[in-house]
């Protein structure tokens, strides 16, 4: 949703656009605003979108205009940082756009941001001979230009003092031949009558046409007529929202329960990787069975006993254990009580299993089970059975 706020000068003017966005799924979304600042005349003289607060987001207008309040120039920094004090430290892009205009009318524009495409000469026809000097008064004179180069005034020269001549190329129609010469298809009909044709009739690649020496009335239409529209001109200052929260685990999770089972699967996973581990040192790999793998494996988390030596119970310790700690963490993240998998809780769940098999003795489970958690609620649980 988005708030207004209006600041009274001789109409009312926007001084703030807050945006809120909302997701039920995905609550404490930030707010973002765009604040507007207006010179003692009232015309808009800057804006700031502060993105949210998001790092990159925000954006900075400053606006340049006449004695008419309408935009010659519009400066937009992009990915601005600003200090404590309100001041712009620094821009990621600054895209500038500049108007040009005469006797109030817009006759060109241009800016490294695109331009706006604008038919001015079907916008001017008709206007720029019209009026006095007075019109270009507005408290100073104001600076002019023509940029309009197809305005031709009637003297001596225009119209011709006799009519001119085309020849028909191959797929000219009247309406294409009358765009071409005075950039209005819908003038054909001059054609037309000059030469006592139909507005069906086909044209052969060749022919020669009249073209009438009289004054061609260029005007304008709903599509060709722009008046001055500075909701352009100031450009889109609505607020940048911020990126949306990540929405919560659903139905908060699995919780205590998938720590339980992520205890269970790790504990299985480390005792049964150990033993195979160690009958694999030992050379008796090939006699492996689950009832054999889970008591080798218990023997070698509690220091390997006399059928096993020292060493061999370690290694196959830390194996069990790193292997034990990375089947807990898939358990946890695909309940969702967990973002991503962790190495360092890897590590840890087997440098506690290799501790555990050579000084805690049976709690060496625990302590490879607990260690891969890192102080999360499964540690806890893996802690209590140990």
């Amino acid at each position: 949703t988005s708030t207004y706020s209006y600041e009274w000068w001789d109409s009312a003017k926007q001084s703030q656009i807050l945006a809120q966005g909302s997701n039920p799924d995905a609550p404490g979304w930030r707010p973002a605003s765009s604040y507007f600042n207006y010179d003692v005349n009232g015309n808009l003289k800057a804006t700031y979108d502060d993105g949210g607060g998001q790092a990159g987001r925000a954006r900075a207008f400053t606006y340049y205009t006449d004695l008419r309040g309408q935009v010659q120039r519009r400066d937009e920094l992009v990915g601005v940082t600003v200090a404590d004090d309100g001041t712009i430290r620094g821009a990621t892009g600054d895209r500038k756009h500049n108007y040009y205009y005469l006797n109030g009318n817009r006759v060109g524009n241009q800016g490294n941001d695109g331009v706006e495409t604008v038919d001015y000469v079907q916008e001017l026809a008709g206007k720029l001979a019209k009026g006095s000097e007075s019109q270009y008064k507005v408290f100073t004179p104001v600076g002019s230009a023509d940029f309009d180069e197809n305005f031709m005034a009637i003297n001596g020269v225009y119209p011709g003092v006799s009519p001119g001549t085309w020849t028909v190329r191959d797929g000219d129609t009247l309406q294409s031949i009358a765009s071409s010469l005075w950039g209005d298809a819908t003038l054909w009909y001059i054609l037309a009558d000059a030469n006592g044709l139909k507005g069906d009739d086909v044209l052969k690649a060749g022919q020669m046409l009249t073209v009438p020496n009289q004054v061609t009335n260029v005007h304008n239409t709903a599509t060709t007529f722009k008046p001055y529209d500075p909701g352009k001109a100031i450009g889109n200052t609505q607020p940048t929202l911020p990126d949306p929260p990540p929405p919560p685990s659903k139905d908060g999770g699995c919780g205590p329960v998938a720590a339980i089972i992520a205890v269970v699967v790790a504990a299985v996973a480390t005792v049964f990787t150990a033993g195979a581990a160690s009958m694999a040192l030992a050379g008796t790999l090939s006699s492996l069975t689950v009832s054999g793998a889970m008591t080798a494996g218990a023997a070698a988390l509690v220091g390997g006993g006399a059928a096993m030596g020292f060493g061999t119970a370690v290694a196959a310790s830390v194996i069990g254990g790193a292997v034990g700690a990375a089947a807990a963490q898939g358990v946890m993240i695909a309940a969702g009580e967990q973002s991503g998998f962790n190495w360092k809780g890897v590590a840890m769940g087997a440098v506690g299993a290799a501790v555990g098999s050579s000084v805690l003795g049976v709690t060496g489970v625990g302590s490879a089970v607990g260690s891969a958690f890192g102080g999360s609620t499964a540690s806890q649980f893996a802690g209590a059975a140990a």
